[in-house]
């Protein structure tokens, strides 16, 4: 099954070592033999990667080895903290990571270094 609106796909980078699960609410879920569930889809023009833990909020190293898995080494990936009064918990230990499909979006964001 292909995560697509319209005329774009997209497949995780690399899913080996996790399994598929059932849909869910459009989008494909996973689990890892870590206790780690993700659901990937695509929301354009981003990549949406949840990530969650049943007992604890994941920690970098979950995150790290989600997007790698999932959005891939080469691509950007970032976390949004909204304004408070956009914030939705759906899930208590869930984080999100958002990946452009266009990563010239995030271009301003590169460090740039300035020479007197």
């Amino acid at each position: 099954m292909d995560v697509s609106k319209g005329k774009q796909q997209i497949e995780p980078h690399s899913t080996k070592g996790y399994e598929e699960g059932q849909p869910v609410g459009g989008a494909r879920s996973f689990t890892h033999k870590d206790g780690r569930t993700i659901l990937f889809s695509l929301d354009a023009p981003w990549i949406h990667v949840s990530v969650s833990r049943t007992d604890r909020i994941p920690d970098w190293e979950d995150l790290r080895l989600t997007k790698l898995a999932f959005i891939g080494p080469s691509r950007y990936a970032i976390q949004i903290v909204p304004p408070v009064d956009e914030y939705v918990n759906i899930h208590p230990n869930c984080l999100h990571l958002w990946s452009p499909l266009n990563d010239d979006i995030l271009g301003s964001l590169q460090r740039k270094e300035t020479r007197e």
